[in-house]
Protein backbone atom coordinates (compact mmCIF):
# COMPACT_ATOMS: atom_id res chain seq x y z
CA UNK A 1 0.00 0.00 0.00
CA UNK A 2 1.51 3.31 -1.00
CA UNK A 3 2.11 5.70 1.76
CA UNK A 4 0.62 9.16 1.35
CA UNK A 5 3.48 10.51 3.26
CA UNK A 6 6.40 9.22 1.26
CA UNK A 7 4.52 10.20 -1.98
CA UNK A 8 4.29 14.05 -0.90
CA UNK A 9 7.67 13.88 0.51
CA UNK A 10 8.75 12.22 -3.32
CA UNK A 11 7.23 15.47 -5.31
CA UNK A 12 8.49 18.06 -2.13
CA UNK A 13 11.91 17.11 -2.87
CA UNK A 14 12.51 14.06 -5.75
CA UNK A 15 13.63 11.61 -4.22
CA UNK A 16 11.48 9.63 -0.82
CA UNK A 17 13.23 10.69 2.12
CA UNK A 18 14.34 8.09 4.68
CA UNK A 19 13.17 6.87 6.72
CA UNK A 20 10.12 6.76 4.88
CA UNK A 21 9.74 4.21 1.86
CA UNK A 22 6.75 4.19 -1.04
CA UNK A 23 5.11 1.41 1.13
CA UNK A 24 3.10 2.61 4.10
CA UNK A 25 4.68 0.16 5.98
CA UNK A 26 8.35 -0.15 5.25
CA UNK A 27 11.16 1.35 7.05
CA UNK A 28 14.32 2.31 6.42
CA UNK A 29 17.43 1.60 8.58
CA UNK A 30 19.13 4.82 9.02
CA UNK A 31 22.40 5.46 7.20
CA UNK A 32 25.20 4.76 9.45
CA UNK A 33 23.07 3.29 11.85
CA UNK A 34 23.18 -1.03 12.69
CA UNK A 35 20.19 -3.26 13.85
CA UNK A 36 20.54 -6.04 16.33
CA UNK A 37 17.26 -8.70 16.23
CA UNK A 38 18.09 -11.30 19.21
CA UNK A 39 15.62 -13.85 21.31
CA UNK A 40 14.15 -10.55 23.31
CA UNK A 41 12.92 -8.99 20.10
CA UNK A 42 14.22 -6.12 17.68
CA UNK A 43 16.23 -3.56 19.21
CA UNK A 44 16.47 0.15 18.16
CA UNK A 45 18.88 1.16 15.90
CA UNK A 46 22.27 2.39 16.81
CA UNK A 47 24.40 5.00 14.93
CA UNK A 48 28.36 4.17 14.29
CA UNK A 49 28.64 7.07 11.71
CA UNK A 50 28.03 10.36 11.03
CA UNK A 51 28.66 12.53 8.75
CA UNK A 52 27.51 15.78 10.95
CA UNK A 53 29.43 14.66 13.79
CA UNK A 54 32.33 14.24 12.00
CA UNK A 55 32.30 18.00 10.54
CA UNK A 56 31.77 19.02 14.52
CA UNK A 57 34.42 16.58 15.86
CA UNK A 58 37.01 17.90 13.09
CA UNK A 59 37.41 21.59 15.04
CA UNK A 60 39.23 19.58 17.34
CA UNK A 61 42.04 18.63 15.23
CA UNK A 62 44.90 18.90 12.90
CA UNK A 63 44.54 20.83 9.72
CA UNK A 64 46.79 22.16 7.00
CA UNK A 65 47.96 25.87 7.81
CA UNK A 66 48.48 26.95 4.44
CA UNK A 67 46.98 26.28 1.51
CA UNK A 68 50.00 24.71 -0.24
CA UNK A 69 49.98 22.36 1.98
CA UNK A 70 46.00 21.82 1.82
CA UNK A 71 46.07 21.02 -2.25
CA UNK A 72 48.67 18.50 -1.13
CA UNK A 73 46.63 17.02 1.44
CA UNK A 74 43.38 16.71 -0.90
CA UNK A 75 45.85 15.51 -3.47
CA UNK A 76 47.26 12.69 -1.40
CA UNK A 77 44.00 11.80 0.46
CA UNK A 78 41.65 11.53 -3.10
CA UNK A 79 44.68 9.28 -4.88
CA UNK A 80 44.56 7.05 -1.85
CA UNK A 81 40.85 6.87 -2.29
CA UNK A 82 41.21 6.30 -5.47
CA UNK A 83 43.43 3.56 -5.39
CA UNK A 84 41.92 1.89 -2.30
CA UNK A 85 38.44 1.88 -4.77
CA UNK A 86 40.37 0.26 -8.04
CA UNK A 87 40.80 -2.91 -5.64
CA UNK A 88 38.90 -5.54 -7.78
CA UNK A 89 40.04 -9.00 -9.84
CA UNK A 90 38.66 -7.88 -12.78
CA UNK A 91 38.91 -4.26 -14.98
CA UNK A 92 37.78 -0.90 -13.03
CA UNK A 93 36.40 1.47 -15.88
CA UNK A 94 35.08 4.84 -15.15
CA UNK A 95 31.84 7.15 -16.28
CA UNK A 96 33.46 10.39 -17.87
CA UNK A 97 31.53 13.54 -18.43
CA UNK A 98 33.07 16.61 -18.89
CA UNK A 99 32.86 17.30 -15.45
CA UNK A 100 35.61 18.40 -12.81
CA UNK A 101 34.78 15.83 -10.75
CA UNK A 102 34.92 12.67 -13.32
CA UNK A 103 37.67 14.19 -15.43
CA UNK A 104 39.73 14.15 -12.12
CA UNK A 105 39.21 10.82 -11.05
CA UNK A 106 40.26 9.70 -14.63
CA UNK A 107 43.76 11.58 -14.62
CA UNK A 108 44.46 10.06 -10.89
CA UNK A 109 43.84 6.92 -12.39
CA UNK A 110 46.89 7.56 -14.90
CA UNK A 111 48.88 8.94 -11.83
CA UNK A 112 48.70 5.94 -9.75
CA UNK A 113 49.40 3.98 -12.19
CA UNK A 114 46.16 1.83 -14.07
CA UNK A 115 47.31 1.01 -17.48
CA UNK A 116 44.25 0.13 -19.30
CA UNK A 117 41.47 2.77 -17.95
CA UNK A 118 38.39 2.31 -19.92
CA UNK A 119 36.23 5.37 -19.75
CA UNK A 120 32.30 5.86 -21.31
CA UNK A 121 30.50 8.85 -21.63
CA UNK A 122 26.81 9.22 -22.49
CA UNK A 123 25.60 11.30 -24.85
CA UNK A 124 22.62 12.67 -25.96
CA UNK A 125 20.76 12.40 -29.73
CA UNK A 126 19.00 15.74 -29.00
CA UNK A 127 22.37 17.78 -28.12
CA UNK A 128 23.99 16.85 -30.94
CA UNK A 129 26.16 20.10 -31.81
CA UNK A 130 24.58 22.09 -28.49
CA UNK A 131 26.48 23.71 -25.52
CA UNK A 132 25.07 21.08 -23.45
CA UNK A 133 26.50 17.63 -25.18
CA UNK A 134 29.46 16.66 -22.98
CA UNK A 135 31.24 14.77 -25.51
CA UNK A 136 33.48 16.13 -27.24
CA UNK A 137 35.41 17.59 -23.83
CA UNK A 138 34.79 14.43 -22.33
CA UNK A 139 36.43 13.12 -25.69
CA UNK A 140 39.26 15.68 -25.16
CA UNK A 141 40.07 14.38 -21.58
CA UNK A 142 39.95 10.72 -22.75
CA UNK A 143 42.87 11.64 -25.04
CA UNK A 144 44.70 13.31 -22.52
CA UNK A 145 44.78 10.36 -20.36
CA UNK A 146 45.00 8.57 -23.01
CA UNK A 147 42.07 5.92 -22.25
CA UNK A 148 39.94 3.20 -24.31
CA UNK A 149 37.00 5.36 -24.29
CA UNK A 150 33.84 5.24 -25.74
CA UNK A 151 30.64 7.22 -26.17
CA UNK A 152 27.09 5.70 -26.34
CA UNK A 153 24.27 8.15 -27.84
CA UNK A 154 20.84 7.83 -26.82
CA UNK A 155 17.83 8.96 -27.97
CA UNK A 156 14.02 8.98 -27.45
CA UNK A 157 13.14 6.06 -29.37
CA UNK A 158 15.59 3.70 -26.70
CA UNK A 159 14.37 5.72 -24.05
CA UNK A 160 10.89 4.74 -24.94
CA UNK A 161 11.53 1.38 -25.64
CA UNK A 162 13.44 1.18 -22.32
CA UNK A 163 10.89 3.17 -19.87
CA UNK A 164 8.92 -0.21 -18.93
CA UNK A 165 12.91 -1.77 -17.55
CA UNK A 166 13.89 1.72 -15.86
CA UNK A 167 10.74 1.66 -14.20
CA UNK A 168 10.58 -1.85 -13.16
CA UNK A 169 14.26 -2.03 -11.49
CA UNK A 170 13.42 1.57 -9.87
CA UNK A 171 12.42 0.54 -6.64
CA UNK A 172 10.64 3.70 -6.02
CA UNK A 173 10.25 6.57 -7.41
CA UNK A 174 13.23 9.21 -8.48
CA UNK A 175 13.50 12.06 -10.94
CA UNK A 176 17.08 11.14 -11.47
CA UNK A 177 18.74 7.80 -12.21
CA UNK A 178 17.97 7.84 -15.99
CA UNK A 179 21.41 9.10 -16.66
CA UNK A 180 22.99 6.45 -14.13
CA UNK A 181 20.71 3.76 -16.00
CA UNK A 182 22.14 4.36 -19.10
CA UNK A 183 25.29 4.90 -18.99
CA UNK A 184 25.56 1.81 -16.71
CA UNK A 185 23.98 -0.18 -19.30
CA UNK A 186 26.28 1.50 -21.74
CA UNK A 187 29.52 0.22 -19.07
CA UNK A 188 28.36 -2.91 -19.51
CA UNK A 189 27.79 -3.23 -22.96
CA UNK A 190 31.46 -2.95 -23.16
CA UNK A 191 32.01 -5.57 -20.65
CA UNK A 192 32.40 -3.75 -17.54
CA UNK A 193 31.54 -4.96 -13.83
CA UNK A 194 32.69 -2.03 -11.84
CA UNK A 195 32.96 1.45 -12.48
CA UNK A 196 34.02 4.61 -10.63
CA UNK A 197 31.84 7.49 -10.29
CA UNK A 198 32.28 11.00 -9.12
CA UNK A 199 29.45 11.22 -7.41
CA UNK A 200 30.28 12.88 -4.12
CA UNK A 201 32.61 15.43 -5.19
CA UNK A 202 30.23 18.51 -5.36
CA UNK A 203 29.47 17.88 -1.53
CA UNK A 204 32.55 16.95 -0.01
CA UNK A 205 33.69 20.19 -2.25
CA UNK A 206 31.17 23.04 -1.88
CA UNK A 207 30.56 22.39 -6.15
CA UNK A 208 26.63 23.37 -5.37
CA UNK A 209 25.04 26.57 -5.67
CA UNK A 210 23.15 25.68 -2.15
CA UNK A 211 26.83 26.49 -0.35
CA UNK A 212 26.34 30.21 -1.34
CA UNK A 213 22.32 30.57 -1.34
CA UNK A 214 22.11 28.48 1.99
CA UNK A 215 24.00 30.54 4.50
CA UNK A 216 23.28 34.24 2.52
CA UNK A 217 19.23 32.93 2.50
CA UNK A 218 19.42 32.57 5.90
CA UNK A 219 21.21 35.51 6.95
CA UNK A 220 18.62 37.79 5.09
CA UNK A 221 15.15 35.94 5.87
CA UNK A 222 16.28 35.38 9.51
CA UNK A 223 15.18 37.91 11.44
CA UNK A 224 12.01 38.66 9.64
CA UNK A 225 11.00 34.93 9.46
CA UNK A 226 10.98 35.51 13.48
CA UNK A 227 7.96 38.50 13.42
CA UNK A 228 4.98 36.71 14.07
CA UNK A 229 2.50 36.28 10.78
CA UNK A 230 4.91 37.47 8.41
CA UNK A 231 5.24 34.33 6.55
CA UNK A 232 1.85 33.56 6.32
CA UNK A 233 1.29 36.90 5.19
CA UNK A 234 4.00 37.56 2.66
CA UNK A 235 2.68 33.69 1.13
CA UNK A 236 -0.96 35.13 1.13
CA UNK A 237 0.59 38.29 -0.44
CA UNK A 238 2.50 36.72 -3.34
CA UNK A 239 0.27 33.95 -4.06
CA UNK A 240 -2.39 36.57 -4.94
CA UNK A 241 -0.08 38.85 -7.13
CA UNK A 242 2.80 35.79 -8.13
CA UNK A 243 0.17 34.76 -10.64
CA UNK A 244 0.62 38.23 -12.41
CA UNK A 245 3.69 36.89 -13.78
CA UNK A 246 4.01 33.06 -14.23
CA UNK A 247 7.39 32.66 -14.81
CA UNK A 248 8.13 33.61 -10.82
CA UNK A 249 9.17 30.57 -9.35
CA UNK A 250 6.27 29.41 -6.66
CA UNK A 251 9.50 28.74 -4.03
CA UNK A 252 9.42 32.91 -4.04
CA UNK A 253 6.13 32.46 -1.83
CA UNK A 254 8.17 30.48 1.07
CA UNK A 255 11.05 32.74 1.40
CA UNK A 256 9.72 34.19 4.38
CA UNK A 257 8.39 30.36 6.00
CA UNK A 258 11.50 28.66 4.75
CA UNK A 259 13.93 30.70 4.02
CA UNK A 260 15.39 31.47 8.15
CA UNK A 261 16.68 28.33 8.79
CA UNK A 262 19.04 25.95 7.55
CA UNK A 263 16.83 23.38 6.79
CA UNK A 264 14.00 25.59 5.02
CA UNK A 265 16.15 27.53 3.21
CA UNK A 266 17.87 24.09 1.72
CA UNK A 267 14.25 22.47 0.91
CA UNK A 268 13.95 26.02 -0.64
CA UNK A 269 16.92 25.74 -2.96
CA UNK A 270 16.40 22.17 -3.81
CA UNK A 271 12.53 21.30 -3.07
CA UNK A 272 10.06 20.11 -6.48
CA UNK A 273 7.01 21.34 -5.10
CA UNK A 274 5.82 23.17 -2.01
CA UNK A 275 3.34 22.43 0.59
CA UNK A 276 0.41 24.21 -0.62
CA UNK A 277 0.74 22.84 -3.93
CA UNK A 278 -0.07 19.29 -3.18
CA UNK A 279 -3.43 19.78 -3.99
CA UNK A 280 -2.32 19.74 -7.66
CA UNK A 281 -0.73 16.70 -8.11
CA UNK A 282 -2.45 13.97 -5.23
CA UNK A 283 -5.71 13.47 -3.97
CA UNK A 284 -6.77 16.58 -1.99
CA UNK A 285 -8.31 14.23 0.48
CA UNK A 286 -4.64 12.99 1.68
CA UNK A 287 -2.40 15.82 1.69
CA UNK A 288 -3.16 17.54 5.11
CA UNK A 289 -2.34 14.11 6.90
CA UNK A 290 0.52 13.19 4.52
CA UNK A 291 2.25 16.81 5.01
CA UNK A 292 1.81 16.59 8.99
CA UNK A 293 2.91 12.78 9.26
CA UNK A 294 5.94 13.35 7.02
CA UNK A 295 6.91 16.29 8.58
CA UNK A 296 9.86 17.57 6.45
CA UNK A 297 11.71 20.14 8.26
CA UNK A 298 11.83 17.74 11.32
CA UNK A 299 13.08 15.44 9.16
CA UNK A 300 15.95 17.27 7.70
CA UNK A 301 17.06 18.49 10.77
CA UNK A 302 18.23 14.85 11.63
CA UNK A 303 21.05 15.78 8.86
CA UNK A 304 22.40 18.71 11.24
CA UNK A 305 22.62 16.24 14.36
CA UNK A 306 24.56 17.39 16.25
CA UNK A 307 25.25 20.83 14.41
CA UNK A 308 28.29 20.88 12.10
CA UNK A 309 29.09 24.75 13.30
CA UNK A 310 30.06 25.94 10.16
CA UNK A 311 27.95 27.41 7.30
CA UNK A 312 29.71 25.09 5.06
CA UNK A 313 29.62 22.14 7.15
CA UNK A 314 25.81 22.48 7.89
CA UNK A 315 25.11 22.65 4.17
CA UNK A 316 27.91 19.66 3.53
CA UNK A 317 26.06 17.54 5.92
CA UNK A 318 22.58 18.61 4.17
CA UNK A 319 23.76 18.18 0.88
CA UNK A 320 25.37 14.69 1.60
CA UNK A 321 22.82 13.30 4.42
CA UNK A 322 19.51 14.02 2.25
CA UNK A 323 20.02 14.79 -1.92
CA UNK A 324 23.26 12.44 -1.63
CA UNK A 325 22.09 9.88 0.25
CA UNK A 326 18.26 9.31 -0.24
CA UNK A 327 18.55 10.23 -4.27
CA UNK A 328 22.08 10.17 -6.00
CA UNK A 329 23.52 6.94 -3.98
CA UNK A 330 20.06 5.20 -4.18
CA UNK A 331 19.88 5.87 -7.83
CA UNK A 332 23.66 4.99 -8.13
CA UNK A 333 22.38 1.32 -6.67
CA UNK A 334 18.93 0.74 -8.39
CA UNK A 335 20.61 2.02 -11.64
CA UNK A 336 23.72 0.03 -11.63
CA UNK A 337 22.42 -3.03 -10.13
CA UNK A 338 19.60 -3.18 -13.00
CA UNK A 339 22.59 -4.04 -15.36
CA UNK A 340 25.19 -5.62 -12.62
CA UNK A 341 27.46 -2.94 -12.50
CA UNK A 342 28.71 -1.89 -9.51
CA UNK A 343 29.50 1.52 -9.06
CA UNK A 344 31.65 3.30 -7.01
CA UNK A 345 32.28 6.51 -5.34
CA UNK A 346 35.86 7.23 -4.29
CA UNK A 347 34.71 11.40 -3.05
CA UNK A 348 32.18 9.42 -0.56
CA UNK A 349 34.24 7.31 1.31
CA UNK A 350 34.55 7.30 5.51
CA UNK A 351 38.23 8.00 5.47
CA UNK A 352 38.70 10.65 2.90
CA UNK A 353 35.76 12.18 4.81
CA UNK A 354 37.60 11.92 8.16
CA UNK A 355 41.16 12.91 6.64
CA UNK A 356 39.70 16.26 5.10
CA UNK A 357 37.13 17.24 7.59
CA UNK A 358 39.05 19.23 9.56
CA UNK A 359 40.44 21.27 6.10
CA UNK A 360 37.30 21.43 4.40
CA UNK A 361 35.63 23.16 7.64
CA UNK A 362 38.08 26.03 6.81
CA UNK A 363 38.96 25.82 3.00
CA UNK A 364 36.39 24.86 1.72
CA UNK A 365 33.95 27.78 0.72
CA UNK A 366 37.15 29.65 -0.40
CA UNK A 367 39.00 27.25 -3.02
CA UNK A 368 36.13 24.54 -3.93
CA UNK A 369 37.30 22.67 -6.97
CA UNK A 370 40.27 24.13 -7.11
CA UNK A 371 42.04 21.59 -4.63
CA UNK A 372 40.64 18.81 -7.04
CA UNK A 373 41.37 20.02 -10.23
CA UNK A 374 45.19 20.56 -9.23
CA UNK A 375 45.37 16.76 -8.34
CA UNK A 376 46.51 15.59 -11.35
CA UNK A 377 49.79 15.53 -12.22
CA UNK A 378 48.95 15.68 -15.78
CA UNK A 379 46.50 19.29 -15.72
CA UNK A 380 43.28 18.75 -17.37
CA UNK A 381 42.18 21.30 -20.12
CA UNK A 382 41.38 24.76 -19.54
CA UNK A 383 37.57 24.51 -21.14
CA UNK A 384 37.52 21.88 -18.41
CA UNK A 385 39.14 24.35 -15.40
CA UNK A 386 37.49 27.27 -16.00
CA UNK A 387 33.94 25.36 -17.01
CA UNK A 388 31.30 27.04 -15.08
CA UNK A 389 29.46 24.32 -12.98
CA UNK A 390 26.25 22.78 -15.32
CA UNK A 391 25.52 19.60 -13.93
CA UNK A 392 24.44 16.63 -16.28
CA UNK A 393 21.92 17.92 -18.73
CA UNK A 394 19.43 14.59 -19.79
CA UNK A 395 16.72 15.68 -21.90
CA UNK A 396 13.80 14.99 -19.76
CA UNK A 397 11.73 17.92 -21.17
CA UNK A 398 11.79 17.23 -24.72
CA UNK A 399 10.89 13.59 -23.79
CA UNK A 400 8.08 14.67 -21.97
CA UNK A 401 6.63 16.96 -24.59
CA UNK A 402 7.16 14.42 -27.36
CA UNK A 403 6.58 11.21 -25.51
CA UNK A 404 2.60 10.07 -25.64
CA UNK A 405 3.08 7.21 -22.86
CA UNK A 406 4.93 10.59 -20.46
CA UNK A 407 2.04 12.95 -20.81
CA UNK A 408 0.48 12.36 -17.52
CA UNK A 409 1.81 15.84 -16.81
CA UNK A 410 -1.07 17.57 -19.32
CA UNK A 411 -3.67 16.40 -17.23
CA UNK A 412 -2.59 19.22 -14.58
CA UNK A 413 -3.47 22.78 -15.16
CA UNK A 414 -0.40 24.47 -12.86
CA UNK A 415 2.03 22.19 -14.65
CA UNK A 416 1.26 23.00 -18.36
CA UNK A 417 2.67 26.43 -18.47
CA UNK A 418 5.68 27.07 -21.14
CA UNK A 419 7.67 28.60 -17.26
CA UNK A 420 7.15 25.07 -15.53
CA UNK A 421 10.32 23.37 -14.53
CA UNK A 422 11.00 19.82 -16.13
CA UNK A 423 11.47 18.50 -12.69
CA UNK A 424 7.97 19.44 -11.55
CA UNK A 425 6.38 17.52 -14.83
CA UNK A 426 8.01 14.42 -14.77
CA UNK A 427 7.65 14.35 -10.75
CA UNK A 428 4.12 14.03 -10.75
CA UNK A 429 4.43 11.64 -14.19
CA UNK A 430 6.67 9.40 -12.76
CA UNK A 431 4.26 8.48 -9.78
CA UNK A 432 1.38 7.43 -13.14
CA UNK A 433 3.76 5.82 -14.10
CA UNK A 434 5.41 4.37 -11.43
CA UNK A 435 2.00 3.60 -9.67
CA UNK A 436 0.94 1.78 -12.61
CA UNK A 437 3.70 -0.11 -13.51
Amino acid sequence: QIDPAAKAGFLMTGSVPEPFTYYRDVRVLPAGSSLRIDESGIQEPRRYFSIAATFKEAHERGYAKTTEDYFEKVAEALSDSVRHHMIADVTVGAFLSAGIDSTSLVGIMRDIGVEDIQTVTLGFDEFRADARDETPLAGKVAALYATNHQVRNLGIDEFREELPRVLQAMDQPSIDGINTYFVSKAAVERGLKVALSGLGGDELFAGYNTFDDVPAWVGKFGTPSRIPGAAKAFRSLYNLVGGLNPSRSPKIAGALEFGGTYTGAYYLRRGVFMPWELESVMPKEEVAEAVERLNLLDNYSGALEPDPGTAYGRVAALEAGLYMKNQLLRDSDWAGMAHSLEIRVPFVDSYLLHALAPDQIRYALRYKKRPIVSTPRKPLPDSIRNRPKTGFFVPIQSWLEENPDMGAWREIPPLRGKHVPWARKWAYTLTQLWEAA
